[in-house]
């Protein structure tokens, strides 16, 4: 689709295709034609539109959060018992995980800084649909997006994370860490360890995740990564997830993070600051659970 390569050019062409009523064409579009390849650039096109502030919401009143949720049903072999926005429109056809993957992104530009369009997500069913693409996706590409959707659905927002933690969120995230080559994926276990830590919101949610394995594997993240961005983002979902929590913080002690966090600071500690800060994150776990 032309619009999908125009509004690659940057803000000002986003803006000026939202003027012009482009966002109502690429979701009338989504009602209607059901080429898959079609759909996989009207997703693109809603992804990059939503880069704007001001047309996620118009996004949102069109309706074109609804059509994605639809869409990533559509695409799920056994919909969810009791699902009811699955509507006829994609009923029956075959969504692969190109279309998956692009609308697993828009649906992360659309709550990036967006609390109303988190509660839609969460409202219309979006977050289980985005947890059984991290747990049937058959390639990275879409469990790295739906990763990504999951830590934008539930950064801030307590109903989100309440939703998350029902939809086993924790579960899914864990479960693809396990199955990611620590030395090579690393963009999707960046992903994945973000969305630990938002979810890790209140004591209720920390709870929660402390049931499970994010513990265990935000301290193998720890131990064995060694990309900056990785520890980083697994420096902080072990933070929040031992936030205000002494029985957490003594699971993580259990689970060897002290010595987690030492490794990451005595190997990548040294040097200029510019180097070092990325790894503050550890740092400040390590006095945390010491406290």
């Amino acid at each position: 689709m032309a619009l999908a390569h125009l509004a690659r050019r940057g803000d000002l062409v986003c803006s000026q295709i939202a003027d012009a009523n482009g966002i109502l064409v690429v979701i009338n579009c989504m009602r209607i034609v059901q080429h898959p390849t079609v759909l996989a650039q009207a997703c693109r096109t809603l992804s990059t539109l939503s880069l704007l502030p001001q047309n996620r919401q118009q996004i949102a009143n069109r309706k074109g959060i609804n059509i994605l949720v639809r869409l990533l049903a559509a695409s799920q072999l056994s919909p969810i018992p009791g699902d009811h926005f699955l509507s006829a429109e994609f009923n029956g056809m075959q969504v692969n995980e190109s279309i998956q993957e692009a609308a697993l992104a828009a649906f992360t530009n659309l709550t990036n800084s967006s609390e109303p369009n988190r509660q839609l997500v969460a409202e219309l069913g979006g977050i289980e649909h985005i947890v059984s693409c991290i747990l049937f996706a058959r390639h990275g590409g879409p469990v790295r997006n739906a990763a990504q959707a999951i830590a934008n659905v539930a950064y801030g927002s307590h109903f989100s994370v309440a939703r998350c933690i029902m939809a086993r969120a924790d579960v899914a995230i864990c479960s693809a860490i396990g199955a990611t080559d620590f030395l090579d994926e690393d963009r999707l276990l960046e992903a994945a360890y973000r969305a630990l830590a938002n979810m890790a919101l209140d004591e209720a949610a920390q709870t929660g995740l402390a049931s499970g394995d994010a513990m265990t594997w935000c301290v193998r993240g720890l131990q064995k990564c060694g990309y900056v961005h990785v520890l980083r983002a697994a420096a902080h979902a072990t933070a929040a997830i031992a936030y205000k929590s002494r029985a957490n913080k003594a699971q993580f002690a259990q689970l060897g993070a002290l010595a987690a966090c030492v490794r990451v600071v005595s190997e990548f500690g040294c040097g200029s600051l510019a180097h070092t800060r990325h790894y503050l994150s550890a740092v400040h776990v390590r006095l945390k659970m010491s406290a």
